[in-house]
């Protein structure tokens, strides 16, 4: 049995569009709620193969959030990439986008971690910048 990306065979897929289209058909939609659940169902596939496409680098998170005027308020892109990874160590690179509020926003950080079996340390820097309000911060943090 072939799978997808996704982890679901194709059949699989197929009856899980089949159910919720009947779903959709039974229920008394007028064309608003319908384009809304349509907006809904592209953008979530969106996300998923997204995330999916940037996981080949390292752990990625993205949620689009599209609404009737195809913004895309209330959407978000995080990815952290691994430079450096043994047992021990870790260096990383860490962005995020997102839009909440009606404000947009960028995180930008490097950071180090060193593991045992019992305790984590690590250093960190980063920037963010509120692309909105034109306001921006810098910081580093020390952990145990």
């Amino acid at each position: 049995m072939q799978m997808e990306r996704d982890g679901k065979d194709p059949q699989m897929q197929v009856a899980e569009v089949a159910q919720q289209s009947g779903t959709l058909l039974a229920r008394d939609m007028d064309s608003e709620q319908a384009a809304s659940m349509a907006r809904g169902w592209v953008a979530s596939s969106a996300s998923a193969q997204s995330t999916y496409w940037l996981s080949r680098w390292g752990t990625a998170r993205v949620s689009l959030g599209v609404d009737e005027d195809f913004s895309l308020k209330s959407s978000s892109f995080e990815f952290l990439h691994p430079w450096y990874e043994t047992p021990d160590n870790l260096v990383f690179s860490q962005h995020t986008l997102h839009r909440t509020d009606d404000r947009t926003q960028t995180n930008h950080g490097i950071g180090w971690r060193y593991f045992t079996p019992s305790w984590m340390s690590g250093v960190n820097m980063f920037i963010d910048h509120d692309l909105t309000r034109y306001h921006t911060r810098t910081g580093m943090g020390v952990g145990y």
